[in-house]
């Protein structure tokens, strides 16, 4: 009969422990790099929507305004009355509501984010300063997100503080 070999090679320790290693190092790397990328994608998203809050926060005492002019009231009389800041909430139906403490928005499905919608609370808080008389107000909507309660001042409201502002100046369209 003839002398038949069988060759039986696996792999060494050496090369084993090399390909795990090279495998977890590439692991890691990979899921640091989606972590970072969800990450960013959860801070640009909540950017995004405080944007939109604090425009639409202007969008709603402009609101308040024409509806004054409609209803034939003077200019300023759903603006508030003080020459100085007024810090403001909006609620349902348009009411502006003086703001002592800067509470959370609210979203629901039916209603989007509100003071009082009853939905569920969200990171978002939003405050609107009124400021002028006579003829004119200047009107800053600013919304903040994951910092608590703590608006900083309109000079050092950014993206990286977590806040955002929009600013718009209304006049009495009656005396244009």
């Amino acid at each position: 009969m003839a002398n038949i070999k069988i060759n039986k090679k696996g792999f060494s320790i050496g090369e084993v422990m090399l390909a795990v290693f090279i495998v977890g190092s590439t692991l890691v790397v990979v899921t640091g790099v989606m972590s970072r990328s969800l990450l960013i994608f959860f801070n640009d998203r909540d950017s995004v929507i405080a944007s939109n809050l604090s425009q639409e926060g202007i969008e709603l005492v402009r609101n308040i305004r024409d509806n004054d002019f409609v209803v034939g009231n003077d200019f300023g009389d759903g603006l508030g009355s003080t020459p100085g800041p007024e810090n403001y909430i909006i609620e349902r139906g348009g009411q502006l509501v003086s703001a002592n403490n800067n509470e959370y928005l609210d979203f629901n499905e039916t209603e989007g984010y509100n003071h009082t919608s009853g939905g569920s609370e969200t990171e978002f808080s939003r405050k609107i300063i009124i400021e002028g008389e006579n003829d004119e107000r200047e009107v800053t909507s600013m919304v903040i997100w994951r910092r608590g309660n703590n608006f900083p001042t309109p000079d050092s409201c950014t993206f990286s503080e977590k806040c955002v502002m929009t600013k718009s100046v209304l006049t009495d369209w009656k005396k244009l």
